[in-house]
């Protein structure tokens, strides 16, 4: 049997390569065109499927041409990569915020309690984590993906140009320069990877939150398919894209290009017309069963809506600005690239009674109803880490509002251009209009720094470290009497997590805040 990562022939019937050590597949995927909802797969197990075959292969020319177009456009592609890899993550990656949680992944790093991961000496293209922050997937300049902490040292595939990882963490679906698509499961990390389609796919798939299900279309073809219980089928309509799926395939979410509209197809396949005029992103509860999504109206008016597992659309606000839900400040999110919007998955079971922001601030409850508590525009909105108090920006306030009760909100500060908490929301850092850095605590306001063009805090709140006049400066406890300013260090990037502050320059790449900078008062 012949590896198909690195050529070498096996014996017949032989679980690992003797070369590479890759896990090789033994049996093929089931015949597309059955009912992938026949039969219970609530045990998970899956069939086996063997990659498709190098010799008399009905598809190999479509293959051949898949695979020239692919390599000449990854050629050209990964040049841009390389060059932006110093502003931002390639291929979208994760909104991560300062957290507990193991993984923090940042422009060309990933961090784990405080260890920088790096399981190759090639560079690190594109990383993303599961919506705790459990488990991690690496994708190298070489191709290689690796699955930490499953895969270790060793990565799990080769030749893949992209992949995403399940919101449970539990599986992860790639693509590889052929154009197959696979899909791998971290509870049996012996096991070799399953070949979903053994026809080239195109970008754009998305998987169930246990990864189980898959949604995908294939290269030069306008069908929808849907991979789950180990077989495909054709779902919905033709010239639809996958927006999401919910586990067993039982919701999905999808999107007509030629009519820039949200569809809804259910259990069985028929196809439900959920909004037209699709505007700015989707987000998604953590099950895919819930989503909330903008449209342009006739009268150019933007309506955020709602729908549940598919059922008519709910208004929750008409407006010139969208609203979006508000998380807590270590929120991991989610987030993939559909066409012109994004599509982002929260860390929420369910949008029923939780905060939205935007052009107001209002709480949406299924049975209740739109509730406006803020009618001005507001920004920046996030909660603690109970959901107990939302704190968002007013025309430059700074307001915390309970979110219990009716009691008038507070206004702790003016002149606020952007804010951090910690995790409690006891301690508030913010950027003044002038640019200046302050520590907020109670009803005391110091004024740590000027000129501050990025800035980021730990967890609790204590420390910060950001960049002033170009300058990496870091304070200690919010007071201004200890910050420090480290000489001719500059900065490029600044990360945190539960074990320290890290910050990325042109040289060094990252590297863990120490101690030894020279103490500066920089309020003034």
């Amino acid at each position: 049997m012949k590896c198909a990562y690195c050529g070498k022939n096996n014996k017949e019937g032989a679980l690992i390569c003797k070369r590479c050590g890759m896990g090789l597949p033994v049996k093929p995927p089931e015949p597309e065109g059955r009912d992938p909802f026949d039969g219970d797969f609530s045990d998970g197990q899956e069939a086996v499927p063997e990659a498709a075959p190098v010799q008399d292969d009905p598809y190999a020319e479509k293959h051949g041409r898949f695979r020239k177009w692919l390599i000449a456009a990854c050629a050209a592609v990964l040049a841009v990569i390389i060059a932006i890899l110093l502003i931002s993550l390639a291929d979208g990656g994760n909104v991560i915020r300062a957290s507990s949680t193991p993984y923090t992944v940042g422009t060309d790093a990933v961090i784990k309690s405080g260890e920088f991961i790096r399981p190759s000496k090639d560079m690190l293209v594109s990383a993303k984590t599961d919506i705790d922050g459990n488990r991690v997937g690496i994708l190298t300049s070489a191709g290689e993906l690796f699955f930490v902490p499953t895969g270790g040292d060793k990565p799990i595939a080769r030749n893949v140009v992209s992949f995403s990882v399940s919101v449970d963490g539990r599986y992860m679906t790639y693509l590889d320069e052929n154009g197959l698509l696979w899909s791998y499961n971290s509870a049996r990390s012996d096991d070799a990877p399953v070949c979903i389609c053994n026809e080239p796919v195109k970008e754009g798939y998305v998987s169930s939150p246990d990864g189980r299900s898959v949604l995908y279309r294939k290269f030069d073809d306008l069908t929808l398919y849907l991979w789950s219980g180990g077989k495909s089928a054709p779902v919905g309509e033709e010239g639809m894209s996958p927006i999401a799926v919910s586990d067993g395939g039982r919701h999905i979410y999808c999107y007509s290009d030629s009519e820039n509209a949200l569809y809804y197809i259910a259990r069985r396949g028929r196809a439900v017309f959920l909004c037209g005029g699709m505007t700015g992103d989707v987000y998604l509860n953590s099950t895919h069963t819930q989503a909330v999504f903008c449209s342009q109206t006739d009268d150019g008016i933007i309506a955020t809506k709602i729908s549940v597992s598919g059922s008519e659309p709910v208004e929750i606000l008409s407006g010139p600005y969208p609203v979006t839900p508000v998380l807590t400040a270590s929120s991991i999110t989610l987030r993939d690239i559909s066409g012109s919007f994004s599509v982002t998955t929260c860390p929420l079971r369910s949008f029923d009674n939780v905060f939205f922001s935007g052009g107001c601030l209002l709480r949406y409850g299924l049975k209740t109803g739109v509730a406006v508590l803020e009618p001005s525009d507001c920004s920046g909105a996030v909660a603690n880490e109970s959901y107990s108090t939302v704190y968002y920006v007013v025309d430059g306030q700074l307001t915390k509002r309970p979110v219990a009760g009716a009691s008038n909100p507070e206004r702790p500060a003016k002149g606020v251009a952007s804010f951090k908490i910690s995790g409690n929301g006891s301690i508030i850092w913010f950027l003044d209009e002038q640019d200046g850095l302050h520590c907020l605590k109670g009803v005391t306001d110091e004024k740590i720094a000027m000129s501050v063009s990025d800035y980021v805090i730990t967890p609790n709140g204590r420390d910060a470290l950001f960049i002033s006049a170009g300058r990496l400066c870091c304070n200690k406890n919010g007071s201004v009497k200890r910050t420090f300013i480290y000489d001719n260090v500059y900065a490029l990037e600044l990360a945190s997590d539960s074990k320290g502050l890290y910050y990325s320059t042109l040289t060094d790449g990252w590297v863990k805040l120490s101690s030894g900078g020279r103490r500066s008062d920089l309020s003034f």
